[in-house]
């Protein structure tokens, strides 16, 4: 899993969760988005499975859903990931 996964296929907004790696870049079509790579970062997921916070180009957000927009237009992707809830 990547930590990120559509709601509906009418709305372009994902909902987040735990990612299954440390480490992915997504590689983009910059004839379609402004950016070359997405890059999704987590500390240790598997000793790690609770999210403590996530960053999404250098801005914390509070909310359990990222607009696709923001997702293509942003650089780096970072779950900060902590062992208990």
């Amino acid at each position: 899993m990547m930590g990120i996964y559509p709601i509906t296929f009418s709305l372009l907004v994902y909902a987040v969760t735990t990612p299954s790696f440390d480490e992915i870049e997504i590689r983009l079509d910059t004839t379609y988005y402004p950016r070359r790579t997405l890059v999704i970062k987590a500390n240790d997921p598997v000793k790690n499975p609770y999210i403590k916070s996530i960053t999404i180009g250098g801005q914390i957000t509070k909310d359990w859903f990222i607009s696709h927009e923001d997702l293509v237009r942003k650089k780096l992707l970072i779950f900060d990931l902590k062992s208990k809830k």
